[in-house]
């Protein structure tokens, strides 16, 4: 059954690490919770847990600390367009797996096909957009790109490159079509 689907598990980390396949948690943007972004006064629906009561009984007001909503680690994807078809099946099998681990873990995670950004929870449109002939756009800012043939040579972009032998796997994201699985099937973002 098309696509193959590869047993990617995906953890998301907020730490930096030294494994090689972790270094594409580089590529995620992050906002932690609890990031004060300053205080003022109570205003009518505030909750009561945002009191910041010692500073509150000391001005004799109320006064609240604002603080960022949680945000989930993001990722954007991009996979070339390649006419190999047995090329093509392996980068979309290496995205869909991508994909459909960020939807399990409830990673964020977008790719845009032509003018239109897909969710990861989107996984069947997805997949019917790059069949019918959609092209994924490069994203803006940090992202992954799924690559066969082509060159790309941007600092916002940790390529996996499918090469033809394990010889020609020069960098640590280079895989095979038979070590795909192998390779990927542990990602942390």
């Amino acid at each position: 059954m098309w696509p193959v689907r590869f047993p990617v598990a995906i953890q998301v980390a907020h730490q930096h690490t030294t494994d090689t396949m972790l270094a594409l948690q580089q590529r995620v943007t992050t906002q932690q919770t609890n990031e004060r972004l300053g205080l003022r006064p109570y205003r009518m629906g505030d909750s009561v847990k945002q009191i910041h009561w010692k500073l509150s009984a000391k001005q004799d007001e109320l006064i609240v600390e604002e603080q960022l909503e949680e945000q989930q680690a993001a990722v954007q994807l991009y996979v070339e367009k390649t006419t190999d078809l047995a090329q093509y099946d392996v980068l979309l099998s290496l995205l869909l797996s991508l994909l459909e681990g960020c939807r399990h873990t409830a990673t964020k995670a977008t790719i845009q096909l032509d003018t239109t950004v897909y969710q990861a929870s989107e996984l069947e449109e997805i997949a019917k957009q790059l069949l019918s002939g959609s092209a994924a756009q490069k994203p803006t800012g940090d992202y992954i790109a799924i690559v066969g043939q082509e060159n790309i040579d941007d600092s916002h972009a940790t390529v996996l490159r499918l090469r033809e032998s394990d010889d020609a796997c020069q960098q640590p994201y280079d895989f095979t079509a038979e070590t795909v699985k192998q390779k990927f099937a542990h990602v942390a973002l």
